[in-house]
């Protein structure tokens, strides 16, 4: 009895500790990087079944085509692979940037991670700086990634409600640890 009371304190203190982490990487992304940079760089995110643009690739295309249009940097870099085959995350939201009215667009297509997304647009624009647009909770490990590889970021982060964001939290904490694990952050 009470080594399953112990084993029910250290899971719950486990849990507990996961999620303020979350808390606070949720957090962390929240504040804007100031200034301007070389590029705004759109990660990818998943396009509908269909081809057509996801709502997750719609807020963070938008908000990136917003910060490109006041000057925040001076060419848009949009990433982005397929990891089913489809359609890329890349051309997907490349297309809905054109629609948007951007111009000037470097696209990559052949990522299908954060560490894959930093390489690619070192290898597309070299060793800039990059306002990395993704969302809230992915900041943090965004930022770090990017430098790790180069490429210095500041994160201009895409706020969900909270029902999207605290799942996203939780995942980053794994993603985060695993980054840091393997030395890419």
């Amino acid at each position: 009895m009470a080594a399953a009371r112990r084993g029910l304190i250290g899971l719950g203190a486990g849990l507990g500790l996961w999620v303020a982490a979350a808390a606070w990487l949720d957090h962390a992304g929240q504040a804007s990087a100031a200034g301007t940079y070389d590029v705004v760089v759109v990660l990818g995110c998943s396009p509908k079944p269909d081809g057509s643009a996801s709502w997750c690739i719609e807020r963070r295309t938008g908000a990136a085509v917003r910060a490109w249009r006041a000057g925040r940097g001076a060419r848009l870099v949009i990433t982005g692979g397929a990891e089913d085959g489809g359609a890329t995350e890349a051309s997907v939201a490349a297309a809905y940037a054109l629609r948007l009215g951007a111009t000037d667009l470097v696209i990559g297509e052949a990522a299908t991670s954060t560490r894959e997304n930093a390489l690619e647009v070192r290898g597309l624009v070299g060793e800039v700086s990059a306002l990395v647009v993704t969302d809230q909770p992915h900041c943090w490990r965004a930022v770090r990634t990017f430098a790790a590889v180069g490429v210095a970021a500041g994160c201009e982060p895409v706020v969900l409600p909270w029902s999207a964001r605290a799942p996203m939290a939780l995942r980053e904490v794994l993603a985060a640890a695993w980054y840091t694990a393997r030395g890419w952050l």
